[in-house]
């Protein structure tokens, strides 16, 4: 799929609360989350992180050392990462700050290694058929276990960012716990952002 490449604008484009999905062609482990979430993937984009914007160069986000404040302009500027931003359905600064305190709230929490685990083992071939014919209970019950106290992943993150605006808790994937939740299947959800449109403004991506 070709992806209009878009100078990012704040303001314009991406603002406070607005949702960052990232993938980065050079990169084994985005390469490889993306390959485990393909069963997930609708829009022909591959995504394998995402975060929380919180400024015009400033997000939230859950890495490898743990929940932090992050800045935006690696993604901006790495020739190998393209970055989009989805806008959350009835978007407004009030509602961009609920989301920003919520996510403020895991900064300095651990990675979910675990967790991330139970998503790698429930996306094999297998672990799809089997939760398929079992009404995801293996998934479910797994990712309960693996789901560590003051420890996120970055789409559990963003997920509990979002269900902090009562107008889209239990919405679309949120129906599930975000603990299930991978970068795919909330960058592909409709019901909880704003459809995509394909004119240069919205979504915004940059593809370098």
């Amino acid at each position: 799929m070709n992806v209009l490449s878009i100078k990012p604008e704040w303001g314009v484009n991406f603002d406070l609360g607005y949702i960052g999905f990232t993938f980065n062609d050079k990169s084994f482990v985005s390469n490889g989350i993306a390959f485990f979430e393909h069963w997930d993937r609708y829009s022909g984009i591959p995504v394998s992180h995402c975060l929380i914007v919180t400024g015009w160069d400033a997000c939230i986000e859950a890495l490898p050392q743990g929940v932090v404040n992050s800045d935006l302009g690696k993604y901006f500027d790495d020739p190998h990462t393209r970055i989009f931003f989805r806008k959350p359905k009835g978007w407004n600064y009030n509602i961009a700050m609920r989301m920003t305190d919520e996510a403020g709230i895991h900064v300095g929490e651990k990675y979910g290694y675990c967790l991330l685990f139970s998503h790698a083992v429930a996306a094999t071939l297998p672990g799809r058929i089997l939760n398929l014919l079992t009404f995801n209970l293996p998934n479910k019950a797994l990712s309960a276990i693996f789901d560590e106290r003051k420890k996120q992943i970055c789409s559990e993150l963003a997920a509990k960012a979002i269900a902090a605006n009562p107008d889209l808790k239990g919405k679309g994937v949120l129906k599930k716990p975000p603990r299930m939740i991978t970068p795919q299947m909330l960058f592909e959800d409709n019901e909880i952002f704003e459809p995509w449109k394909w004119e240069a403004s919205q979504p915004s991506a940059k593809d370098s």
